[in-house]
């Protein structure tokens, strides 16, 4: 036999129902300040000046090992990056600037 469910149950999923469809849709190709970069920043190259950021250095350890990034961590001549590998094993790799 099929139990029944408590009022306040369907009460809960209709609403999360009503405002999920009451939502407005995000319009993805609206210009975000953050989200614009210079043209030498997307091409990825950098002058002499500029230094290796933490993040670069992650998105650079991903990109090679793949995996998750747990911690970056500043070195004297770059950046420590420890990732948990899609196979289970935590790596370590330097990322030198």
């Amino acid at each position: 036999m099929h139990r029944r469910l408590p009022a306040k149950t369907y009460c809960t999923l209709l609403l999360m129902g009503l405002l999920c469809t009451a939502l407005p849709s995000v319009d993805v190709s609206a210009k975000n300040p953050r989200a614009e970069k210079s043209q030498s920043e997307q091409s990825g190259s950098r002058t002499k000046n500029q230094a290796l950021t933490a993040s670069e250095a992650a998105a650079r350890a991903k990109a090679r090992h793949g995996g998750k990034v747990l911690k970056v961590s500043s070195t004297g001549k770059g950046y420590r990056v420890k990732l948990l590998t899609d196979a289970g094993r935590v790596v370590t790799v330097t990322v030198a600037d």
